[in-house]
């Protein structure tokens, strides 16, 4: 039987492939940037269906990096480096 932990690691990664797909949509000129986060960092989202939202890196593996976002009930999600800035919003 699979556990739980499984499935919300499905969900999780079937949602952020739902949101590139409509990321990648709905802009045609994508530009990646490099940018150093480090965990406990404060980012915010600045492309995406996610834009605005702001919260704590909770762990870092290449390009992709997992932040805390409080708006979402505490739910970890995998973000693009590249869609991230240091600092809250303004």
């Amino acid at each position: 039987m699979l556990d739980h932990k499984y499935h919300e690691n499905v969900l999780l990664s079937s949602l952020w492939v739902l949101l590139l797909k409509q990321f990648l949509k709905d802009y045609e000129q994508v530009q990646v940037e490099r940018i150093d986060v480090n965990i406990n960092d404060e980012v915010t989202i600045i492309n995406g269906p996610l834009m605005q939202q702001t919260g704590q890196v909770q762990e870092v593996n290449g390009k992709m990096v997992k932040v805390m976002l409080p708006s979402l009930g505490f739910a970890l999600v995998a973000i693009d480096k590249n869609n991230l800035s240091k600092g809250a919003s303004q």
